[in-house]
């Protein structure tokens, strides 16, 4: 299932795929990711950390792939609000941006966030870093993969 904010669109092949919540507020990016993304993901938008929270909230996703700036909130703070709580607290979170702005990294890293990539983002870098972060032999009490 693809969720973009209020439209959902069935994919039924999206059925037993890890959940991953893609945060980022240039609708045109989501297209590029989802095209991406879809073959091994259950993949739900958000534009902004207010927006991630909630979805988090409804599902708990497997992984979180945000950007850093964002509006209301942004990457680092939406990775300190998962890391608070015991429900996501323990969810992979991949934070990404196009600042070069040297302290970002180190930010992030403090707010608990497992990887920081640098936009424009390598396609293959991408997948390969998520595979790294999502094992299905590392949460074997997770429902989609219950035996």
């Amino acid at each position: 299932m693809i969720d973009i904010g209020a439209h959902l669109l069935s994919d039924p092949a999206s059925l037993g795929k890890p959940c991953l919540l893609l945060v980022e507020d240039q609708p045109a990016e989501w297209f590029f990711y989802g095209d991406l993304l879809l073959a091994e993901y259950d993949v739900k938008f958000a534009m902004n950390g207010e927006e991630a929270l909630a979805a988090a909230e409804r599902r708990r996703p497997d992984l979180v792939l945000s950007d850093v700036l964002l509006p209301l909130l942004d990457g680092i703070g939406l990775a300190q609000r998962l890391r608070s709580d015991a429900r996501t607290a323990s969810v992979p979170i991949i934070l990404m941006t196009a600042s070069r702005a040297a302290d970002l990294p180190a930010r992030g890293l403090e707010a608990g966030v497992n990887e920081f990539l640098l936009k424009p983002l390598r396609p293959l870098e991408l997948l390969a870093c998520l595979r790294c972060h999502w094992r299905p032999s590392d949460f074997p009490n997770h429902p989609d993969f219950a035996r």
